[in-house]
C-alpha cells in the first residue's frame, strides 16, 4: 500500500497505540512538505494523564528532513506505569494537527512494520512436547480480514503447523488494529535447524527454530513433593481430601474431611500430625493414594504450562492425571515390597 503525504500538513502513523509498561515505542509523524516548511516546529502535548508516559515534546524540522519524498520525525513515547485510561498526544505545527491515544499495558506488544511478525526471531523446541506454541502479530491497517497468511518451512514435513493456512480474522485483538495468533507446532527431529517463513500479500517474517533437549530445573531433579502429613489446625476445614502445600512442597490430608474419616477409621480430633505410623496397612494406602494424585496434578499442570495438552483438553488432562497416580502408586509398592 503506497503512502500519500498527509492531507492536513502533519499526520501520526496511527491513531491509537498500545505500549508496554517500562518499554518505549518509536511513533513516526508523517509530514506534508508542501504544507509544512524548513525550520518549523512540531509541538507536542499530552491530554490527560501525562505522568504515566515521557514524549518527546518538540521536533524542529532541517533541511536533511526535507530530502525524502514525505519526510518522518520521531516521537519517541517511553510507558511508566500501566494506564486505567488512554492519554491522547495532541502534535500541532501552525494551523495543522494530529492526535494519537496512547495506552500502557502489562502485555508485550509488537507492531509489524510489514503486516506480520512473530514475536521472536529464534525459538527453541523440544521435541518431546507436542505442542509448541508462538505468537504471530498482524496488523489490520496493514492487512485486509479476507487475506490468507500462509505458513511455510525448510524441514522438509518434519516441523508441522496446525493452521497453515489461515486469516486475520480468527486472531486476537489487542488493540483497534493490533492482534496475533497463537501458531501450533508439532514434531520435529533433534538437534535440527529449520526456517518458518509466515507471508501474506504485503511481506513476510521469519523464524529460525532448533529442536533442543529441553533442560530440567533444579527443583524437577530434586522432585516436586518434600513429603507430606496429616493436618488438624486451622487450615484444616474439611472442604478438601489433600492439596499441595506450595509454602514447604509438602501434601497436607484434612483429617476433618468427610471421606477421608469413611477411608480411615483411625482418625480423630486428637490424632498427632505426625502419626503416620499409627495408621493400618490398608489406611496408609489411602493416604499414599491421595499423595500420588496430588503428586500427578502437579505433574498434568506442567505438561499443560508447557503446552503438551492443549487448552480446554480436559479428557487428556485427566488422563495423565490418572496413569501418573497410578505409575506413582505402583512405585511406592515396589518400595514397600523391598
Amino acid at each position: 500500500m503506497e503512502k500519500v503525504p498527509p492531507a492536513l500538513g502533519i499526520e501520526f502513523a496511527r491513531n491509537n497505540i498500545s505500549v508496554t509498561a517500562g518499554h518505549s515505542y518509536d511513533l513516526k509523524i508523517y509530514i506534508n512538505k508542501s504544507q509544512i516548511y524548513i525550520g518549523d516546529s512540531i509541538v507536542i502535548e499530552a491530554i490527560g494523564n501525562n505522568e504515566n508516559i515521557v514524549f518527546t515534546k518538540e521536533i524542529i524540522l532541517t533541511e536533511d528532513d526535507f530530502t525524502a519524498d514525505i519526510p518522518v520525525k520521531s516521537c519517541l513515547i517511553t510507558a511508566e506505569v500501566e494506564t486505567a485510561n488512554p492519554v491522547e498526544l495532541y502534535a500541532r505545527c501552525g494551523e495543522y494537527s494530529s492526535n494519537c491515544n496512547v495506552s500502557v499495558i502489562k502485555e508485550e506488544i509488537i507492531y509489524p512494520e510489514n503486516g506480520i511478525q512473530f514475536e521472536k526471531s529464534n525459538v527453541i523446541f523440544s521435541p518431546d512436547i507436542n505442542h509448541k506454541k508462538i505468537k504471530l502479530y498482524f496488523d489490520k491497517s496493514k492487512i485486509k480480514n479476507n487475506d490468507l497468511i500462509l505458513i511455510t518451512d525448510t524441514s522438509n514435513g518434519k516441523l508441522k503447523c496446525a493452521t497453515p493456512t489461515f486469516s486475520i480474522e480468527s486472531g486476537n485483538m489487542i488493540n483497534e488494529n493490533i492482534g496475533f495468533i497463537l501458531l501450533e507446532f508439532s514434531g520435529g527431529d533433534l538437534n535440527d535447524e529449520y526456517t518458518v517463513v509466515a507471508s501474506c500479500k504485503n511481506g513476510y517474517d521469519t523464524l529460525n527454530v532448533l529442536i533442543k533437549a529441553a533442560k530440567h530445573s533444579n527443583h524437577e531433579k530434586l522432585g516436586d513433593i518434600a513429603g507430606y502429613e496429616l493436618v488438624n489446625d486451622e487450615t484444616a476445614t474439611g472442604a478438601y481430601q489433600s492439596w499441595f502445600d506450595i509454602n514447604d512442597k509438602k501434601v497436607k490430608i484434612d483429617v476433618k474431611n468427610k471421606i477421608n474419616k469413611a477411608f480411615v477409621s483411625e482418625w480423630n480430633d486428637t490424632l498427632n500430625k505426625k502419626s503416620l505410623n499409627q495408621l493400618k496397612p490398608k489406611s496408609l494406602y489411602y493416604v499414599i493414594s491421595l499423595v500420588c494424585f496430588e503428586s500427578a496434578q502437579i505433574y498434568a499442570k506442567r505438561e499443560f504450562s508447557q503446552g503438551h495438552i492443549q487448552e480446554g483438553n480436559y479428557e487428556e488432562y485427566m488422563q495423565i492425571v490418572e496413569e501418573k497416580k497410578n505409575q506413582y502408586f505402583n512405585a511406592f509398592l515396589n518400595i514397600e515390597s523391598k
